[in-house]
């Protein structure tokens, strides 16, 4: 995205055909956090055609429209949660919503930080929070390692201020 943002919100994974995205965090067990799910949306303009649903650990987060009201910004949607089994495990799952009309699911950034530190929002959009997350991953970069059963890692090279799109 233009703009003064996160280096995060330029890599991707993408949950095609309504395959769930899951990232596993190893957390103090029994404690609770903030979780935030961190979208830029790069091919729709219009609302509500990319739907997303999160869980944490089991909890049912709702579902995320990736296209912002207002000006196009990315898109943060923050979850407070408990490590409720108290295994020491918040896994965070991105998948399409049933009805959402574009069935691939994109996730750019999870972040995980303590209940008593909820995140400032233009800190977090800006990357100025990424060394102060308990745990924060940079969905798609080179050190990317999705908890799932498999990856496909895809690079293309793009000119400046160009737009590809890959099918």
């Amino acid at each position: 995205p233009e703009g003064d943002y996160s280096p995060a919100f330029a890599t991707m994974c993408i949950g095609w055909r309504s395959q769930p995205m899951t990232y596993r965090f190893r957390v103090e067990p029994g404690k609770a956090y903030v979780v935030a799910v961190g979208f830029w949306e790069w091919h729709w303009k219009e609302r509500g055609q990319r739907l997303v649903e999160t869980t944490v650990d089991g909890q049912a987060g709702g579902v995320v429209d990736t296209v912002p009201v207002g000006p196009k910004r990315p898109v943060v949607a923050h979850y407070a949660v408990r490590d409720a089994d108290g295994d020491g495990l918040l896994d965070v799952t991105v998948t399409a919503a049933t009805r959402a009309p574009d069935q691939n699911s994109i996730l750019n950034a999870i972040w995980v930080f303590p209940a008593n530190s909820p995140p400032d929002e233009d800190a977090l959009l800006r990357g100025d929070l990424d060394r102060e997350a308990l745990a924060m991953v940079d969905c798609g970069s080179l050190t990317d390692r999705p908890f799932s059963d498999a990856a496909i890692r895809m690079s293309l090279p793009v000119a400046p201020r160009r737009a590809t799109t890959a099918w």
